[in-house]
């Protein structure tokens, strides 16, 4: 919708000016003027829309069109400012009297004005839109609701509590809301902006972070708050965590069950191994090997290689050795990325698991994550390759 008000002011800038000029005098000038506009838009329209499609007859497959629509905007562009020029310059050759200036008149003069004034207002609109820093908090906040762009919430962080009441009252008024398309504020574009209260910090943000994992409908918001809060490393929030982590009965909140988990490992919730232990228990997981199953043993995964106790690396453990292949496999691969002495040892000891697969993934896993593997070793596992890395690592070959 954007675009179409600006080619609507552009439309009302070329009125206004040739208001003026009719109120200043020259109506006959100001009528040829607009005359002339519109033989330009008219030739631009037919000429681009011809070399449009002669481009896709000459070459239908390049740049998939693009080059098609370049070589029309070239031409229709061209076309319309020779016609301009050359209807302006015919009008004033063969009617001498268009130059001719009439009495002053005080209404089309007013009308003008006017018209200024809007056109002032909408170009002010334009350039507010293109420097944040010239709007209103509550600009800005709306405008970020509306499109998440980086200039706007790099602003919104500058003027830090400031814009914390603002930002709220976006959620507060969400439904009034429309994007510039006119279509509703996604869920995605509200949870950026309460990511932006994580980065403002401070107790009022923090507190209002508090506020929105309680109370706000939507899971994305929930889960970006639950997240800032986390990485502030603020544990108040921790039984809403907690408490959203376990409604497994909601299919839309077992989508994000990874996030929860991540929180929890921000936090190092050393008390609630036991609730990362059920969110990772097989049966709610899904299907074994679903997109969904290894979001979640991977963060949970992370979560307790973050919290880093004896109990949270004994489950680890027991996910290292579950009788899954599938649930083996996906462990291995988010043993990646949590280096270090004790996820070294698993993956050396699933070395000598029984599958294929699981041996082949701890063993890749190894390569990736160990810096004193980088260079000189297979990619593939085999026995030979796993007894060089026992021997590199001075592990022994201990089965799990």
């Amino acid at each position: 919708m954007s675009t179409t008000l600006n080619y609507l002011g552009a439309v009302f800038l070329v009125i206004t000016a040739v208001v003026l000029l009719a109120g200043l005098g020259w109506r006959r000038l100001a009528a040829g003027g607009l005359i002339a506009l519109f033989a330009a838009v008219g030739a631009g329209v037919v000429f681009g829309a011809l070399a449009y499609r002669l481009a896709l007859r000459v070459n239908p497959t390049v740049g998939h069109g693009t080059g098609a629509v370049l070589a029309g905007f070239g031409v229709g562009a061209v076309a319309a400012l020779v016609v301009l020029v050359a209807t302006l310059v015919w009008l004033v050759r063969t009617n001498r009297v268009a130059l001719e200036r009439a009495a002053v008149s005080r209404l089309w003069l007013l009308l003008g004005a006017a018209g200024v004034v809007v056109v002032g207002l909408w170009a002010a609109k334009l350039v507010v839109k293109a420097n944040p820093s010239l709007a209103s908090t509550d600009q800005l906040a709306r405008s970020f609701a509306e499109t998440t762009r980086p200039d706007v919430e790099d602003e919104l962080v500058r003027r830090r509590q400031d814009a914390v009441p603002s930002i709220l009252e976006v959620f507060e008024n969400r439904a009034t809301l429309a994007t510039e398309d006119d279509e509703r504020v996604e869920p995605a574009q509200l949870a950026q902006l309460a990511r932006v209260l994580g980065k403002i910090g401070g107790p009022d943000a923090l507190e209002a972070l508090k506020k929105l994992l309680a109370d706000d409908p939507l899971p994305e918001v929930r889960v970006a708050a639950a997240l800032a809060l986390a990485e502030h490393h603020d544990a108040s929030g921790l039984p809403l965590i907690v408490e959203h982590l376990e409604q497994r009965r909601d299919p839309d909140w077992r989508q994000q069950q990874p996030a929860m988990l991540r929180a929890l490992g921000e936090l190092k919730a050393t008390n609630h191994v036991g609730v990362i232990r059920a969110a990772l228990a097989p049966s709610t997981n899904g299907p074994a090997g679903s997109v969904p199953s290894f979001l979640r043993i991977r963060a949970g995964v992370a979560a307790l290689a973050a919290i880093n106790t004896d109990e949270a690396w004994a489950l680890i453990g027991d996910l290292v050795v579950s009788p899954e292949k599938a649930r083996r496999m996906m462990v291995m691969g988010a043993l990646e990325h949590c280096p270090g002495p004790r996820a070294t040892a698993l993956l050396l000891a699933a070395l000598n698991d029984s599958e294929p697969s699981v041996r082949d993934a701890a063993y890749v896993s190894l390569l990736r994550s160990e810096p004193r593997l980088k260079g000189g070793l297979e990619n593939k596992w085999s026995e030979a390759n796993a007894q060089k890395v026992r021997e590199l690592l001075k592990a022994p070959p201990v089965a799990p």
